[in-house]
């Protein structure tokens, strides 16, 4: 192929790019995953295509300028913003509808979770899998939408990577028990809690009453955590 066809055939793809920037920087109420998805291959394509015309200049011409850098970058940021408003329609897409012919919501009380306490890990669970995991009328994915919402901070940062797709759900309960469902770490979070308890010089008899239902509370969640 000439030269001229080449330079041509670039210049198509830089204007595929400036299309896809302009048409995502446009407000929009909202984006049908599929359609992000399509775009997001024609990217794709062009980019690759940009790749393999510029490297048959160089062949050809030894070295022929443009501004390589300026588009990788512009790929770049295409990519990042397209994956964000992916993931965005992913969640909306999965939100369970409150309709007669949906799925009842189960009701919001479980407690989040945010892994500062490994010990509120197995009570967080118990609840989790009686009102969410148990209820055969959610999807994979609508329980994995739900265990997003209800845990935060480090526990969230060890799933939130993971597509919210059915396959996902079991995924991230197994990186959850991994991380949290340890026995060793649970007896040794239970031990520096009855370590750390204040001691009571002349305390009143509420106070006495409130230490030894605490000091009760820890030894018996101590007993278990030894026989799980």
């Amino acid at each position: 192929m000439d030269k001229k066809k080449l330079i041509a055939l670039r210049g198509q793809c830089k204007a595929t790019f400036t299309k896809l920037e302009k048409y995502f920087q446009e407000p929009k109420e909202s984006l049908q995953l599929e359609e992000i998805i399509v775009r997001q291959r024609t990217l794709n394509d062009s980019f690759e295509k940009y790749k393999d015309i510029q490297a048959q200049l160089i062949i050809l011409d030894g070295d022929v300028a443009d501004d390589e850098d300026d588009i990788e970058e512009r790929y770049i940021q295409l990519c990042v913003g397209m994956e964000k408003l992916r993931s965005k329609s992913q969640r909306e897409q999965f939100v369970p509808e409150r309709s007669s012919n949906s799925a009842k919501l189960p009701p919001l009380d479980i407690p989040v979770f945010d892994g500062r306490n490994i010990g509120d890990f197995k009570p967080f669970m118990d609840m989790f899998v009686a009102v969410i995991h148990n209820d055969l009328k959610l999807s994979s994915v609508q329980k994995l939408f739900y265990l997003k919402k209800y845990i935060k901070a480090e526990p969230l940062q060890l799933i939130d990577n993971l597509p919210l797709i059915n396959e996902s759900y079991s995924a991230a309960l197994d990186l959850l028990k991994k991380r949290y469902d340890n026995p060793s770490l649970l007896i040794n979070n239970h031990i520096s809690i009855l370590l750390d308890m204040p001691m009571i010089h002349r305390g009143t008899a509420q106070q006495l009453r409130d230490l030894v239902a605490q000091l009760r509370q820890q030894m018996t969640a101590l007993k278990i955590s030894i026989n799980l």
